[in-house]
């Protein structure tokens, strides 16, 4: 055989080998380092869904939570927004209340209106269907709210947004009943839906009962916190417990937002004014008038008509499904969520929200607190030289 024939039939042969071991190399993995890559790849899909699964909880939760919670937001919003326009159009007047056979012998802060924090239950009595926990305020705004109306139905007082109104809110347990098409109470139709209820009060400009009889004169705290819960216009009059109303009938209460358990108000003074910040509201009571009907003391002087600079408001919502569950296993009663022994001294608010907090935990029912400071823009505080 010729010398390049074999020269070429080598050449041949090595390059046949060294293909067939290239393809032997990439024929695939082997048994074991397929079962690895399968390990590997089940556990990062394993890793990939959790992520994706907590992801969307906690988005769900968030979203729940928003909405659980949008009715009782926008409350809590615009009571204090209209909290911080109560007045009380102090001035200055004589000491002799007008009578011009006692001459005078100081100037004296006056009103004719009034701002009050008072224990909800304690001022109103019970609700229609339940208690009243913790708190209510009552105040003199101008918020310009009129009821009266023409036959065609367009308001009789227009553009006088400035028009002065009593209002208040206070919460309470009770069903919504009256505030409801009468056709739905008929025949037991739809059964009464009871919740706890942030109730507000809203007393028409062409109605104030507070002009009716002057509280100058007044002794008695029950006389002087009629004007905003007797009589035909307050909170417990008959019209607004009427499951129909007549044509110049108007409810002065209606429910702003559901599952409000807790309604709790702390009249402040900046702390740089004072080393007590709760000083002028320790039990939380505040009352522009207590002077006519308490005891004489350097807390009660320095509130005669006087708005205090700050308020906390701290409100407490629940979840709608958890009340709705807390009611279907335990009955249509009350819950007893909020204690009478809650929220009575300010130097306990904290603690006091806490155990409100624990005890809404054990009873597995979600909860959201609400809490701000605003300004009372009308406030003037002022203090004698020598109280400072």
């Amino acid at each position: 055989m010729p010398r390049h024939d074999h020269h070429r039939m080598n050449t041949s042969t090595l390059i046949h080998r060294i293909l067939t071991r290239k393809l032997a190399r990439t024929r695939g993995f082997s048994l074991p380092e397929l079962l690895v890559s399968i390990a590997i790849l089940s556990l990062l899909m394993l890793f990939t869904f959790q992520m994706m699964e907590q992801t969307q909880r906690t988005w769900l939760v968030a979203k729940e939570n928003t909405t659980s919670y949008k009715e009782a937001r926008a409350a809590f919003e615009v009571m204090t927004r209209r909290l911080s326009q109560a007045t009380l159009n102090t001035y200055w007047g004589y000491d002799n209340d007008g009578d011009d056979k006692k001459p005078p012998t100081k100037y004296e802060k006056k009103s004719e209106l009034h701002f009050v924090v008072v224990n909800a239950k304690e001022a109103l009595g019970e609700g229609p269907d339940g208690s009243r926990p913790a708190h209510a305020v009552f105040f003199n705004a101008p918020l310009g709210f009129t009821a009266e109306s023409a036959p065609n139905g367009t308001p009789v007082y227009s553009n006088m947004e400035m028009l002065l109104n009593s209002w208040g809110y206070f919460v309470e347990f009770s069903s919504d009943e009256y505030d409801r098409p009468s056709f739905l109470n008929k025949n037991n139709t739809i059964k009464k839906r009871l919740r706890y209820r942030l109730m507000e009060f809203r007393e028409p400009s062409e109605n104030l009962s507070i002009y009716s009889e002057p509280l100058h004169d007044v002794k008695s705290k029950t006389q002087l916190y009629r004007w905003f819960s007797r009589g035909n216009t307050g909170v417990n009059a008959t019209v607004n417990r009427s499951s129909s109303l007549g044509a110049n009938d108007v409810r002065t209460v209606r429910p702003v937002a559901e599952n409000i358990i807790a309604l709790v108000l702390a009249p402040r003074l900046p702390e740089f004014d004072r080393n007590d910040p709760d000083f002028i509201a320790p039990n939380y009571v505040y009352d522009t008038r207590e002077l006519q009907w308490g005891k004489e003391e350097e807390r009660t002087l320095l509130s005669e008509h006087q708005l205090p600079p700050l308020m906390q408001v701290t409100m407490v919502a629940v979840d709608e499904l958890d009340m709705a569950r807390w009611l279907t296993i335990n009955g249509q009663r009350e819950p007893d969520f909020v204690s009478d022994s809650l929220f009575k001294s300010q130097r306990s608010l904290e603690q006091d929200l806490e155990t409100l907090r624990k005890d809404m935990d054990n009873q597995k029912v979600r909860h959201r607190v609400f809490t701000t400071t605003i300004r009372m823009r009308e406030s003037k505080w002022t203090e004698p030289d020598n109280k400072k």
